[in-house]
């Protein structure tokens, strides 16, 4: 991760998450449409990693996300979400219970890569002989 405050807050969660995120958004490359769950699937059989264990982490990023963690703000693990939160779906259902909120983002969450031309991800350039590029991971609705 660039970002040390981004790498930090995801080390909040579990030490192992930047890696994981770095790796399934990487993966979501090979998935049509780029869904959670799918590029979940994908990462876990290629790298040979329990799915049980890191869809539980990446619905912990997304709750985590969702209640107020931010990428250049310096995390405490806590929930900003005072007085609670109501999720509402498109059909009308209220979600009150937490572990339908955290099912609910990853089954409807996907990764998504912004322009190029606007933030510069995807671009290689040259640093010290080597030829690099950096992404900028979004996850979407």
């Amino acid at each position: 991760m660039l970002n040390a405050t981004f790498n930090r807050n995801l080390q909040m969660i579990d030490t192992r998450m930047p890696e994981f995120l770095g790796y399934l958004f990487l993966n979501s490359y090979f998935i049509n449409g780029k869904s959670i769950p799918d590029v979940v699937n994908l990462y876990c059989d290629e790298y040979n990693e329990d799915k049980e264990i890191i869809s539980h982490k990446v619905k912990d990023l997304l709750v985590a996300v969702a209640l107020g963690m931010e990428p250049n703000t310096k995390w405490n693990g806590l929930e900003d979400a005072n007085g609670g939160y109501i999720v509402v779906k498109d059909d009308g259902e209220v979600l009150y219970d937490r572990n339908k909120l955290r099912e609910y983002l990853y089954r409807n969450t996907k990764f998504d890569s912004p322009s190029s031309k606007r933030t510069g991800a995807g671009l290689v350039s040259e640093e010290a002989e080597n030829q690099i590029f950096s992404l900028t991971i979004q996850i979407r609705f």
